[in-house]
């Protein structure tokens, strides 16, 4: 097929007369009219039968002459014999919708203008042409204008499109009916396709004049611009289609304007998907998680190493502190037995036993009952009478359940040995000691009269007070939802010692 840059196109169309209906009447009877058709698109194959198939709206008909030829672009196949002007004197023609049989008979001549009209989408219109005196049709040719517009019948998409193979495509779809290597057929007006692909369509095949008549529009329906009509073939090859993207797609032939609408879909890519976006962040999540129970992990060992070491160095203090108390122990009752006091020896070797045993007892615990706790401080500030002259108090609220609480045991020694050893009790001052509850929380203080012989609490100076500081902090760390809080301070002309047990009573 070839196409020609006239805006129009013409055939010269050789009649068919049927001659088993026409009697032999010289040579006219068996010779055809030569017709010159004139419209912009129509069916190449029409010009062997005596039906024409056209597109466009304008159609002329007039008596062909030999010039005419030269300008058709179509292919051709003349009568084996075309009639003559002379012959064309005795014919007459009639113009009427097919089917219609009541028509004016008119003279022809060579040259003459026929017909020139335009018709409607899937119209027809007849020319007849008989000898003059005669009734029997010499010549019957119908002009019918169908409404064709072009169609997607198979589509491949490729992400690597190869220019020779499309080459080698195009030239199937013109010479074949089948389907091309690769092809699939379309029975619908949505096409899907993955992302990163060519578009190639195969229209459907119609053997028209000018294969330059179609025409195709793609707009990205985000975007609703339309751009311009491109020319096309039969195959039309479509690339850089965004992912993600749906597209609205026209055909049509510019002849008759009617337009083929299809929707061509691009599929995201895979990780632009709500499902892989999902994926990635479960992952992300997973991996956080992950992290972060690692991190936990660590943090916990550590942690627990700290402890660990906290724990080991207030046990070691502690035996420090229980060998320092032994050794005064020692020196008070061999100071009793070389002032013969042997009465007080014996009753001071007696309380400090029961002291002794319960250290043994619950010296390796990390908490033992309040009630115990509350035994060994009696016994201990009891013994601590008989070396030293004081007075002292032990008052605990009735309402606290000293059976249920647990406290770390002999937490209170240190700050009570200072209390005795470096209280003032010349003026009838004693040592009073509360434990209450406040607010969930437990709290014991111990006052006695005196000078704080630490001018700072955090500065640790004394061998007891900092013992007393790293067994808070070993139990704080491994225990934050119930820390102690130790607070050492000089008010109103005495020392107060505080252990706030917080949330112990919850």
């Amino acid at each position: 097929m070839k196409g020609f840059g006239f805006l129009s196109g013409c055939i010269l169309l050789a009649g068919y007369a049927d001659a088993q209906q026409q009697p032999g009447r010289g040579a006219a009877y068996g010779d055809t009219v030569p017709l010159f058709i004139h419209t912009k698109v129509f069916e190449n194959l029409t010009h062997t039968k005596n039906t024409f198939v056209f597109l466009s709206p304008a159609i002329s008909v007039s008596i062909a002459e030999s010039k005419d030829s030269v300008v058709t672009d179509a292919l051709m196949s003349v009568a084996a014999k075309s009639m003559n002007p002379a012959q064309l004197l005795k014919v007459e023609f009639g113009v009427a919708p097919t089917g219609h049989t009541h028509l004016l008979w008119k003279s022809i001549a060579a040259g003459k203008l026929l017909l020139d009209t335009v018709l409607s989408e899937n119209d027809s219109i007849q020319l007849l042409f008989r000898l003059k005196g005669h009734k029997r049709l010499l010549q019957q040719t119908i002009l019918k204008r169908v409404a064709w517009i072009p169609e997607i019948a198979m589509i491949r998409t490729s992400p690597n499109p190869d220019s020779t193979n499309r080459k080698l495509v195009a030239k199937a779809v013109y010479e074949n009916r089948n389907l091309p290597k690769g092809f699939r057929a379309v029975n619908d007006n949505t096409i899907q396709i993955s992302a990163g692909n060519t578009l190639e369509l195969g229209l459907r095949l119609r053997s028209l004049n000018k294969d330059s008549s179609i025409e195709y529009n793609i707009t990205d329906v985000a975007r609703n611009d339309m751009d311009k009509w491109i020319h096309a073939g039969h195959l039309i090859t479509i690339s850089r289609l965004s992912a993600g993207h749906a597209y609205r797609l026209l055909l049509r032939y510019p002849a008759n304007g009617r337009i083929k609408p299809y929707s061509v879909i691009i599929d995201s890519w895979w990780w632009e998907r709500w499902w892989a976006i999902a994926l990635f962040f479960v992952a992300f999540a997973a991996i956080a998680i992950i992290v972060m129970l690692i991190i936990k992990e660590i943090k916990r060992k550590r942690t627990g190493r700290a402890i660990e070491l906290a724990m080991e160095k207030s046990k070691k203090e502690q035996n420090k502190l229980d060998t320092h108390w032994l050794d005064n122990t020692l020196h008070a009752v061999l100071g009793f037995i070389r002032n013969n006091e042997n009465e007080l020896a014996d009753e001071y070797l007696g309380k400090i036993s029961k002291v002794l045993r319960d250290k043994l007892i619950h010296g390796e615990r990390l908490l033992i009952p309040f009630k115990d706790d509350l035994k060994i401080l009696t016994d201990y500030i009891s013994s601590e009478q008989l070396k030293h002259s004081f007075q002292y108090h032990i008052n605990v609220d009735p309402l606290l359940n000293i059976d249920s609480i647990q406290l770390p045991p002999l937490l209170w020694q240190p700050c009570l040995e200072n209390a005795v050893k470096h209280g003032e009790y010349n003026g009838g001052g004693a040592i009073v000691i509360k434990i209450y509850a406040k607010e969930k929380g437990l709290i014991m203080e111990i006052r006695n009269p005196g000078k704080l012989m630490v001018p700072s609490f955090d500065a640790g100076r004394k061998f007891g007070i900092s013992i007393t500081q790293e067994r808070v902090r070993g139990w704080n760390m491994a225990n934050p939802g119930s820390p102690i809080h130790f607070d050492l301070k000089w008010v109103d002309n005495e020392v107060l010692t505080e252990f706030v047990f917080e949330r112990w009573l919850e």
